[in-house]
């Protein structure tokens, strides 16, 4: 019976699994109801182990992590929303999410081949789909292409470049596990490469380019056995930019905008930061005195019309003109804000996802606006757990790169494709300096947590001399 149960999991960890890059393309439901399945299946397969770990440091850390958040979030609740501390709390479940598929990973209770067929699949039909929709300015299900972007069938929602950087360069890795001639691995692997990053770039998403190319170049570093693929793929991909850059002009500009915003970006940050206004501290926030002049803003008043309003009418009330930066994309500013914020709160941050709420008591100040989120996970971070939790995160992550290198020195197998793919996925999706969504956001805390717990658990299979890939 014991054998059955396990078995029937082992069954519904593979589906649940094969599921998640199409939960990303439904929507925050489906990928939290899989993240949800996934826990309470492992907690039923798993309640013995579940509080046995071999590597007490990695736990402690994020354990501490997660109750640094909780604490914060308690002690600004005040400032907060009501339900604030109850998704400090419901935050916990990637806590057990982690730790649950580690022991997936290390106990093989799932066919990672069926995985990375899944990401290929999906992955490679959106790369297909923003192909064609490059061409005909409508893709198959003739969605019409937004300017300077081309998404496919996400629509509207422009995440097609973050959605096949992510789970394309995890699929590819299907390919030099399921077949044995080598001529026509070399083939298809680059062929997959190049379809992939011209995708990208068609997208529109320029961040996630960059990430392809990196990725690359690592593997090129790390994969010795594929490092006559990986050259030819960088020597190719410089030419399918140029190509693509120069017969489209959206995309070339905003491409050259990026790149300009990018060289100013550091200046510009520290030059706003630097710059006091006294006389604007004390006045009520801008949010407050645009609701009462613009009242056609609503409630829901629109942050990029205050930023520029707002800012407009302080010129004019104190006759003073205030050197303003360049929106641009918004990185700038919104960097800036975020910086801002946090050192209110340097510490212990206050609260998750606190950035949204302490950001309308910054509009009062040039060169600050409201979104969402920051824009920078490590600025996430530090707005809702302060230095403290971001230390304690960074410490766990560091442990598990580590022990997942140091069993890559020792081990051969087929093991290093899928463990070094999700190793190098996980270091450019947390590098620092690059933009991103909101850390605490559902779609960047599963994937971050999936391949973490998967990194984790690839470190404790040195023990375990089974088959990894069935």
């Amino acid at each position: 019976m014991k054998f059955n149960q396990l078995s029937q999991s082992s069954r519904l960890f593979n589906i649940l699994f094969c599921l998640f890059p199409i939960a990303y393309i439904i929507g925050n439901f489906a990928i939290n109801f899989i993240t949800f399945l996934i826990i309470i299946i492992g907690i039923i397969s798993y309640k013995k182990e579940l509080l046995r770990f071999d590597d007490k440091k990695i736990i402690l850390f994020l354990v501490s992590f997660f109750v640094i958040l909780i604490i914060a979030t308690a002690i600004n609740y005040k400032i907060w929303e009501h339900d604030s501390l109850v998704k400090s709390l419901i935050y916990l479940r990637y806590l057990i999410f982690i730790i649950v598929v580690s022991l997936i990973i290390k106990k093989n209770d799932i066919n990672l081949k069926h995985f990375l067929f899944s990401c290929l699949l999906c992955a490679g039909f959106l790369s297909l789909d923003v192909i064609f929709q490059s061409i005909n300015g409508k893709d198959i299900f003739g969605l019409v292409a937004p300017k300077t972007h081309n998404s496919g069938f996400f629509g509207n929602e422009l995440v097609a470049g973050t959605y096949i950087q992510r789970f394309f360069l995890l699929g590819v890795f299907l390919i030099p596990l399921i077949m044995d001639k080598e001529k026509k691995i070399n083939f298809l692997f680059i062929l997959f490469l190049i379809i992939g990053f011209s995708a990208v770039i068609l997208s529109g998403n320029r961040m996630p380019a960059i990430i392809f190319c990196a990725f690359i170049f690592l593997a090129f570093i790390f994969f010795r056995e594929k490092r006559y693929n990986f050259l030819i793929t960088l020597i190719i991909l410089p030419f399918i930019y140029l190509l693509i850059i120069k017969n489209n002009k959206d995309i070339s500009s905003s491409h050259f905008s990026f790149w300009e915003n990018l060289n100013d970006m550091v200046p510009s940050i520290s030059n706003a930061l630097k710059k006091e206004y006294p006389e604007l501290e004390k006045g009520i926030t801008i949010t407050e005195e645009l609701k009462k002049k613009y009242p056609e803003l609503g409630e829901d008043i629109n942050f990029r019309h205050a930023f520029k309003r707002g800012i407009l009418e302080h010129q004019k009330k104190f006759n003073k003109q205030y050197e303003m930066t360049s929106y641009g994309s918004g990185h700038v500013t919104i960097f800036v804000t975020a910086i801002d914020t946090w050192l209110d709160y340097p510490f212990l941050g206050s609260g998750i996802k606190s950035f949204r709420v302490n950001c309308k008591n910054k509009l009062k100040l040039p060169n600050r606006v409201c979104e969402s989120h920051t824009h920078n996970y490590y600025l996430g971070i530090l707005n809702s757990s302060g230095v403290i939790g971001l230390i304690l995160i960074l410490t766990a992550i560091f442990f598990i790169f580590k022990n997942q290198i140091k069993i890559y020195r020792l081990e051969t197998d087929k093991i290093d494709y899928v463990g070094y793919a999700v190793l190098i996925s996980l270091f450019l999706e947390l590098f620092p300096f690059r933009s991103s969504g909101g850390f605490f956001s559902t779609q960047s805390s599963t994937y971050i947590f999936l391949l973490l717990g998967m990194s984790w658990g690839f470190s404790k299979k040195v023990k375990n001399k089974k088959t990894f890939l069935k």
